[in-house]
């Protein structure tokens, strides 16, 4: 057989071209496994960002209702604390009501205070010895009868009956002014009261003479020498002007 009878392979058939075609197909093959997985990835990431949105859309709802909640208790116990108050507080007229009844009844039962009766009295008998030697150093039979004139006042007004308002305003006046000194007590709660007894019973039969006291009484108080005193003044000059 001549050698130029041999036939030659396809080309499909060299070894060469089975190898090239192989690998060919194998790195497309293995491109194709490549993007699958990195599209299945991205899947997945989107997925799992999803269930976070989902879960944190949750978790807020979940917050909001926690806080209307709490918002719907606050305002439950402020109402509550408010009646409370509204009602353990009482009102200004309630308190001037409940000060009068107190007062009224005090009075009704004699139950206002002789501020003299709450003194020690051997604290009352110390101050009166000290300050008579304090004022008459040395003249003994002037310390005698100090001391003589102030215990009897101190027991005067120990034995007082305080029985109104006016009474124990007028003797607590008296003591914030002259403390221990029992006479001047004594003299000024005497001359204030029959003040007060004298402006009882004044006849106030005018408006001027009603509106001269009230006005005495704006400046003075519970001062009712004074209030006598000024209203007396007064109404002389205004009769003296219109006669």
């Amino acid at each position: 057989m001549n050698n130029h009878d041999v036939k030659k392979k396809p080309f499909y058939k060299i070894r060469w071209f089975m190898v090239f075609t192989t690998l060919l197909i194998a790195a497309v093959l293995t491109g194709c496994n490549d993007e699958d997985a990195a599209q299945s990835e991205d899947n997945g990431k989107s997925n799992v960002s999803e269930l976070n949105e989902q879960e944190n859309e949750q978790n807020n709802s979940v917050n909001e209702a926690d806080n209307n909640v709490n918002d719907s208790e606050n305002k439950n116990n402020n109402a509550d604390n408010d009646e409370g108050n509204n009602a353990t507080e009482p009102t200004n007229e309630e308190a001037i009501e409940e000060e009068e009844t107190a007062e009224e009844e005090a009075e009704s039962n004699g139950e206002f205070e002789n501020v003299i009766a709450g003194l020690d009295p051997s604290e009352v008998e110390d101050r009166i010895k000290s300050q008579a030697e304090d004022n008459w150093d040395g003249d003994y039979e002037m310390q005698v009868f100090v001391i003589s004139n102030q215990t009897s006042a101190y027991s005067d007004l120990l034995a007082l009956n305080i029985d109104s308002e006016v009474k124990e305003t007028v003797l607590n006046n008296a003591f914030k002014d002259w403390t221990f000194d029992f006479e001047m007590v004594q003299f000024v709660y005497d001359n204030q009261m029959q003040a007060y007894d004298d402006i009882q019973a004044l006849e106030l039969d005018t408006e001027v003479k009603e509106q001269i006291l009230e006005d005495a009484f704006n400046d003075w108080g519970d001062d009712f020498e004074m209030v006598l005193y000024v209203y007396e003044n007064q109404l002389e000059a205004y009769e003296e002007i219109n006669n």
